[in-house]
């Protein structure tokens, strides 16, 4: 038997577009369905265990007042990939925090965990979502007037059948310089699977795993030195699984299971090879710490996934548009168009499945620039619930587009950023 379950908007996936989405549209007075497929909310932050990933102005301009909101929430520390640095549990209880009133008042529900197994159409808007607990196999299907697509993967827009681009696409498709003259489908950025860790005295060295000879012989760099800290978070070149994509339903169970076995080898590496300056080899004091990330075995909940299914949208944000090379001078603001799919009327993407070519992607994946596309996003839904109208509407309206501008600067959303040449 399947439940049912009603909203004005449904945010399927509860990484940090989806966290910020919710968000936006529960502050402009809607009712939320959220759905996560981990145990934790907040996507890269906390269940993947990604350190914050933030460029070097982060402080000072390029996040939105409600992204700022979060950051003053989180413990404030220094790391090598983004000045905050914390443990990915802090950064949940953040977010359970900034989510608790609406919860409480009963206009956020949220359903954990679940994945999307299936949508019903209705001409080209999607009437309902389907989504099923992985541990008990109980299916929910959830009606709502718009949809949000925050999974890491763009997962519903196969199931919607909304067009989109996946891999590397040809130089003849957008006139990217950097694109390969054959498309390559499955060109996809590696998923890696972080891990927490610290030093201690003694040998905590774990069981060699049965795969260890398989993934040892597996070349890839290795820098010297070592980071100083309390705790570490592990995302580094060497954890990129490059055994395949793992974007597809079909292959991503075996694909996760790989990469978390890489993971897993590379400690053990780390534990008894690794070069150390006093000639000898491997630091067994190296201990997992499962508490920092919420597992039993130290490893994080979920892949950090860094490339997605991307719609194909009203406006595609191509190399030309992002590289300094390619277009000189002329400045760039990210365009509505990007969010709009062609034809699906009430699905938007919250994260890294918007417009983007292969080549534009990977500057959406950041922690702040996913978390300021989900609260467009939801800003967006809010918009057009208000006002009756289809998103196409919205991004094809040049006074629709200033209201719904106006709407984001109101809310402490930048609109352009300064011009910084590097």
């Amino acid at each position: 038997m399947t439940d049912r379950i009603g909203a004005e908007v449904a945010v399927v996936g509860g990484g940090l577009g989806g966290v910020a989405a919710a968000l936006a549209l529960l502050q402009r007075g809607r009712r939320v369905v959220l759905t996560e497929e981990y145990a934790w909310l907040g996507g890269q932050l906390t269940s993947q265990a990604a350190a914050p990933d933030e460029h070097s102005w982060a402080e000072q301009l390029g996040g939105t007042a409600r992204y700022r909101n979060l950051r003053e929430k989180i413990s404030q520390g220094r790391g090598r990939v983004g000045k905050p640095c914390h443990e990915p549990r802090v950064a949940e209880a953040a977010i359970t925090e900034l989510l608790a009133p609406y919860r409480s008042s009963g206009r956020l529900t949220v359903l954990q965990p679940a994945e999307p197994v299936a949508a019903e159409m209705s001409g080209a808007a999607v009437r309902a979502v389907t989504v099923r607990n992985p541990l008990t196999e109980a299916e929910t299907e959830i009606t709502a007037g718009f949809f949000v697509d925050a999974t890491e993967a763009g997962d519903l827009l196969p199931l919607t059948g909304t067009a989109y681009a996946v891999g590397a696409e040809a130089r003849s498709e957008h006139g990217e310089p950097s694109a390969p003259e054959v498309a390559d489908p499955a060109d996809v950025q590696p998923i890696a699977w972080c891990f927490g860790f610290d030093h201690v005295d003694g040998d905590h060295t774990i069981e060699r795993p049965r795969d260890y000879d398989l993934w040892r012989s597996f070349e890839l760099p290795f820098e010297d030195g070592f980071a100083v800290g309390d705790v570490v978070l592990a995302n580094w070149p060497q954890l990129g699984y490059v055994g395949g994509s793992a974007i597809d339903f079909e292959s991503r169970p075996a694909h996760f299971a790989a990469a978390k076995a890489q993971a897993r080898a590379y400690f053990y590496w780390l534990q008894t090879e690794a070069p150390r300056p006093d000639g000898g080899h491997g630091w067994p004091g190296l201990r997992l710490r499962g508490d920092l990330v919420g597992t039993d075995d130290g490893f994080a909940q979920a892949p950090y996934i860094r490339e997605s299914r991307r719609i194909k949208a009203l406006t595609t944000i191509r190399e030309q548009d992002l590289s300094g090379k390619a277009r000189g001078d002329a400045g760039f603001a990210v365009p509505l168009g990007a969010l709009i799919p062609v034809v699906t009327q009430n699905l938007l993407p919250a994260g890294k499945n918007i417009g983007t070519t292969h080549i534009t992607s990977d500057a959406y994946r950041p922690h702040p620039v996913e978390w300021n596309i989900g609260e467009a996003a939801g800003e967006l839904a809010a918009f057009c619930l208000d006002h009756g109208l289809r998103s196409q509407q919205v991004a094809t309206d040049p006074e629709l587009i200033h209201q719904y501008q106006t709407r984001l600067a109101e809310a402490g959303v930048e609109l352009h950023r300064p011009e910084i040449a590097r």
